[in-house]
């Protein structure tokens, strides 16, 4: 069973909310790319930013319609959007693990932490001896 249902049968309704979202996403991130004018953060390119104007207001107007002719746009759209969304979820759950988990593993075997116990002590009986609560309703309500 798929995380992600996708809708390969969008209604009008959804056809032009596609429209509008690329539209304005599209048209935003042109004009950012065509009028930025701080160079040391993002590069202006004029010529970018006006075919990303472009294909936003063209893409946008064919799915604002709601017809039939949005379709192919919206499957493409969505195939894309599918992909990136695979690709960077595993990209980020990695760098989770890597810059986050691995440290504190690290940093934990650096103070001699064993909390699972791996590094165990000789003895007869590995066995812990834990308090059991003396009151009965201390069972429901476990924690």
């Amino acid at each position: 069973m798929p995380f992600v249902k996708l809708n390969w049968k969008p209604n009008r309704r959804e056809l032009r909310m596609f429209g509008a979202i690329f539209m304005s996403g599209f048209v935003l991130i042109g004009l950012v790319k065509y009028l930025w004018p701080f160079e040391r953060f993002i590069s202006k390119n004029e010529t970018a930013g006006f075919w990303l104007i472009a294909v936003g207001i063209v893409v946008g107007a064919i799915g604002l319609t709601g017809s039939r002719l949005a379709m192919p746009l919206y499957w493409a759209w969505l195939g894309i959007a599918f992909v990136l969304g695979n690709v960077m979820s595993r990209v980020i759950i990695t760098l989770i693990y890597f810059l986050l988990f691995t440290p504190m593993r690290l940093m934990g075997n650096l103070i001699g932490r064993d909390k699972l116990q791996l590094k165990k002590p000789k003895k007869d009986s590995y066995w812990l001896d834990i308090s059991l609560p003396k009151e009965a309703e201390r069972y429901e309500r476990q924690f």
